[in-house]
């Protein structure tokens, strides 16, 4: 029973007999589990969402080299060396008129954009066409097909004037107040089989020679609270099966009736926690997990491009890969992967190796060879180096010449050594990098990038700021002028630890505008430490657009004092040139790296206030400073003379 009104009922009766009768037998409880790949997920183990629905920055526009890094596991110089998700579900929100295809807000005219859209003759599923190709023959792979999952919209059910799908004159009409309950719902599924034949003619005239055309997905996010909701499912399924095709859907954490899905004829479902977004604890994971196994679905992870400048986001990715070890989701399960509109190619193309291990992290855990609490140390890495002997992608011998090296590396940092464990990096680098090694096959082209991310974080540690921490985070601070109004600064967004990407909107940055008057051409943040402290390191983190005209300073300048009056310039650094593209980049002086002024052998001032001061000509947005050191006098630090 699944009653959406009020139904009666006055008794049940159980008919047997009493006592262990001839011929009865006890049936065995069946153990709550996750829904694996296989024969109701068309084979696909791990589905990857494509938006390609309209958005005001394009990224609905899907082009071969955005989905190279999502189909396939790319290296540190964008190259393919492994394939990455299996299948793809290609699926829109908007139209370009501002309606909504999941909530049941569009019509004929917005169904029709997005095929024309998704499989134009350069379209979205070209693209992934072309990328597939491109891929399989850099892996020696030409024959590959990437499974595809299409989606279906929601045909309203308070739609009136949907439009005439099938030359009759009439605009079908789903508004069952209008139309009545059952023509609402026969027009209902008269649509969906006019969707349906589009999506099959519209594949059969392009031809693909690398997709797989496996299945359709439900965009409505809950089984519909109308009478009808179940009997259009029901109705949707079958005719999605007549076409030999694998029905999925992604349900919402609290979506009606969730429970009936085998009933209304969908094949695979992954079920959303929710719990990236914020608002509840971890244990919603947990929680949907179980609710998953109960009903038998499985689970979508779920990510964007906040986690990539934001701490609290990149916790909660992680949170879910633990997760998918700790339930199991990871060894046993189908999974969707939710991941905004770019995160996954921002990832894998990112060049701070801190970004490009989420990316790795992301292709071990697609593997199930990822493991909780891998984060980069000597220790993890030798971990990585057995589990590739053992999987045959590292020669055995290889190998323990690998753990070898590693093992030195360990000693140095015991003796505090930072700077030698770096070369000794550098050096276990060009091993596993060597043609000559790659020739006689002892290391996979995977297994080699994964342990060169490793190693890069790393030795972005042990090379800039080993054993420092920030000196700044949560301080207040003083500015010689405010920074433009439509773009403030409520007094700690500068050392909150929270960064904006490259999206200049974002609340994280504060924005200063130039000026034809020279004294305002220029800004001075000031900081005070408390008392003096040992200082390694400081850093701005600016943003450069040239779209709108936001340009890195042309330089900066770095100083500290004892007292407040009298300052020691530490350096003026030039800033990186300018690209096309937006970025963000620190600028920074470092003691380990740029030295002292004027104390030969010297890695650490010792101060209490920090100015940073650069020139602004146009625009100049920044979104955080951090002073990195040690709390006390570090053994060498030393306090500099005022500078003249």
């Amino acid at each position: 029973m699944h009653p959406s009104q009020w139904e009666y009922i006055d008794e049940i009766e159980i008919i047997g007999t009493d006592g262990m009768a001839q011929g009865a037998v006890k049936v065995p409880a069946e153990q709550p589990r996750f829904l694996e790949p296989g024969e109701a997920t068309a084979g696909i183990r791990n589905l990857n969402l494509l938006y390609n629905g309209q958005y005001a920055d394009g990224l609905g526009d899907w082009n071969k080299e955005r989905i190279i890094p999502n189909i396939s596991y790319v290296n540190q110089d964008g190259e393919p060396v492994d394939w990455l998700f299996d299948g793809i579900l290609y699926l829109g929100l908007a139209s370009p008129a501002g309606r909504d295809f999941g909530v049941g807000q569009t019509i004929l005219e917005d169904w029709n954009w997005y095929l024309d859209k998704t499989f134009a003759a350069a379209g979205d599923m070209q693209q992934l066409n072309e990328a597939t190709v491109e891929v399989g023959a850099k892996l020696n792979q030409p024959d590959h097909k990437m499974k595809v999952v299409l989606m279906i919209p929601n045909p309203g059910e308070y739609v009136n004037d949907f439009g005439d799908v099938d030359g009759d004159g009439v605009s079908e009409s789903f508004n069952d107040s209008v139309v009545g309950k059952e023509k609402a719902l026969e027009n209902r599924i008269k649509v969906m089989q006019w969707w349906l034949d589009q999506v099959r003619q519209r594949w059969q005239e392009a031809n693909y020679s690398n997709l797989e055309l496996v299945g359709m997905y439900w965009l409505e996010e809950q089984i519909s609270t109308s009478d009808t909701g179940p009997d259009l499912l029901k109705a949707v399924s079958g005719k999605v099966h007549d076409m030999n095709l694998k029905f999925f859907w992604i349900p919402h954490s609290l979506a009606y009736k969730s429970f009936m899905w085998k009933e209304v004829g969908f094949d695979a479902v992954a079920l959303q926690p929710n719990y990236f977004f914020g608002g509840m604890d971890s244990d919603r994971l947990e929680d949907a997990a179980n609710l998953a196994k109960q009903y038998g679905m499985s689970i979508e992870l779920e990510f964007d491009d906040r986690m990539l400048t934001e701490g609290v986001f990149r916790d909660r990715y992680i949170e879910y890969l633990n997760s998918g070890v700790d339930t199991g989701l990871m060894q046993n399960g189908f999974r969707a992967y939710y991941q905004g509109n770019n995160a996954v190619y921002n990832l894998g193309v990112s060049k701070d190796p801190s970004l490009r291990l989420m990316y790795d992290w992301l292709y071990q855990f697609l593997n199930g060879t990822y493991t909780i609490d891998s984060s980069p140390t000597p220790e993890t890495m030798e971990e990585l180096v057995r589990s590739y002997v053992a999987s045959n992608e590292i020669n055995s011998v290889f190998g323990n010449e690998l753990l070898y090296r590693l093992q030195n590396i360990k000693l140095l940092l015991e003796q505090n050594k930072p700077k030698d464990a770096v070369t000794y990096m550098q050096d276990f680098l060009a091993h596993i990098h060597d043609p000559a090694v790659q020739a006689q096959g002892l290391i996979s082209a995977p297994a080699a990038t994964v342990l060169d991310t490793y190693a890069q974080v790393l030795m972005g540690i042990w090379s800039d700021d080993w054993g420092l921490g920030n000196l700044a985070q949560g301080l207040s601070y003083t500015i010689s002028r405010p920074p433009n109004s439509s773009y403030p600064d409520s007094g700690n967004e500068l050392t909150n630890g929270l960064f904006g990407g490259t999206d200049f909107s974002n609340e994280q940055w504060q924005g200063h505008a130039g000026s034809t008057y020279p004294e305002e051409r220029s800004r001075t943040i000031t900081l005070d430490l408390g008392h003096n402290k040992s200082i390694g390191s400081i850093r701005a983190h600016f943003l450069q657009d040239q779209g709108p005209g936001i340009y890195f300073p042309q330089n900066v300048d770095f100083s500290v004092s004892t007292n407040g009056q009298t300052w020691s310039t530490l350096a003026t650094v030039s800033t990186p040139p300018a690209l096309d593209a937006a970025s963000a980049e620190f600028v920074r002086w470092s003691g380990s790296a740029d030295g002292v002024p004027g104390k030969a052998g010297a890695d650490k001032v010792y101060a209490r206030y920090v100015k940073i001061e650069f020139p602004v000509n146009v625009w100049v947005f920044l979104d955080e400073i951090e002073v990195l050191g040690i709390d006390g006098k570090a053994n060498g630090a030393v306090v500099l003379p005022p500078t003249p």
